[in-house]
């Protein structure tokens, strides 16, 4: 199994990630929460083209403090999968 790799590029208040061997999904999740998040002006995620191994996703924020909005919707990301990661499990345990 490959492990992620993630490429940053970052200029002012503008971010472009790079993320390699993974699934769009976890593009979409990051895109969901970073798009409620009040310091962002812009997000999105795109995969180039299907048989490409990676995708990328934008960021435009208010501030200079992109990555720093970044990690915060990480960090509400995981706390979401966590959440349905819980409640799938105690359904199939009833």
């Amino acid at each position: 199994m490959n492990k992620m790799e993630i490429k940053v590029d970052k200029k002012d208040n503008r971010a472009t990630l790079v993320i390699t061997d993974e699934d769009l999904a976890i593009g979409y999740i990051l895109r969901k929460e970073l798009l409620e998040n009040n310091e962002v002006v812009f997000a999105g995620a795109v995969k180039p083209h299907p048989l490409v191994n990676n995708f990328k996703v934008q960021i435009e924020t208010k501030k200079k403090d992109t990555m720093a909005q970044v990690i915060t919707s990480s960090d509400k990301a995981v706390q979401t999968i966590n959440e349905i990661f819980e409640k799938f499990s105690k359904s199939l345990s009833k």
